[in-house]
């Protein structure tokens, strides 16, 4: 049986450790065959990024196009898109696919909470690009930024969600890796102090997905990893829910087998071939 095929719409991180060829990697690792679209060249390492090179939207849609032509793409996924002209673009010519899985990982704030966007992204997402979307993404920095509400309790945790659920994705997850640094835990779900809880929200409900908190700084590519693997387990047949369950598990595994990793002077990759052993060719 030939493997699902899933496509990356983001931007290529020479280093490898986010972004499209970030990707690609956990595709292959899930089981599904990768394609991807390219939206921006950036240059960068571990620890810093230097420059940002968008392509038009026309060109990201070209690469797109191309694809479709060619192969039967089960789900979707977005990350860095650079200029509201990509996402315009984009949503676009997505929006004319049905049935359409899309996963939409605003990248808008860095783990480290440097900006990555074009000051006229924000209303693009909001207006264009969720109203499509089955699943958002969106980490601490994000979420504040596109809903407006400044998590400091658990209510506003809950608030934020229902705000980003009112702008049309089916699903909302907002990304726990960095509740640590903030000053709330959420009600009985810490285990203890340094705690990663993820809350999903589908219009009606919210559940709490807790997991321990890895003290490493091997984190570059944390979210384009989940969210790859909810696409992959997505385009599997599994539910939204399911889907995040079983990336978050992947990520977690990821990080923790790479967190004593030294690659690069700044925040390291995930290993993302967790589960193959090491081979020893002495």
């Amino acid at each position: 049986m030939d493997p699902k095929v899933v496509m990356s719409i983001a931007g290529f991180d020479p280093g490898g450790g986010a972004g499209t060829l970030c990707d690609l990697k956990t595709f292959a690792a899930l089981n599904c065959y990768g394609v991807c679209a390219i939206t921006a060249m950036t240059i960068q390492n571990t620890y810093e990024i230097r420059n940002i090179l968008p392509y038009s939207g026309d060109q990201v849609c070209a690469q797109i196009d191309c694809l479709l032509s060619d192969f039967q793409i089960s789900a979707f996924k977005t990350g860095m898109m650079a200029t509201e002209d990509i996402i315009s673009h984009v949503t676009d010519l997505l929006a004319s696919l049905n049935p359409l899985s899309l996963v939409v990982d605003p990248v808008l704030v860095s783990s480290s909470g440097v900006e990555l966007f074009a000051n006229d992204c924000v209303d693009c997402y909001k207006n264009k690009l969720f109203p499509i979307a089955t699943l958002i993404t969106p980490n601490l920095f994000e979420a504040q930024l596109l809903s407006g509400i400044e998590l400091t309790s658990q209510r506003s945790l809950e608030d934020c969600a229902k705000r980003l659920y009112e702008l049309g994705p089916k699903y909302v997850l907002i990304k726990g890796g960095h509740f640590p640094d903030i000053s709330f835990r959420i009600d009985e779900l810490s285990t203890h102090e340094t705690a990663a809880t993820d809350l999903i929200y589908d219009g009606t409900d919210f559940t709490y997905l807790n997991s321990n908190y890895i003290d490493t700084i091997n984190t570059h590519g944390t979210g384009c990893t989940l969210s790859s693997a909810i696409c992959c387990h997505i385009s599997q047949g599994n539910s939204v829910a399911e889907s995040i369950a079983r990336a978050k598990h992947y990520v977690y595994e990821s990080i923790s087998s790479a967190q004593n990793w030294s690659l690069g002077k700044g925040h390291g990759p995930l290993n993302h071939f967790w589960f193959n052993p090491p081979r020893d060719d002495r």
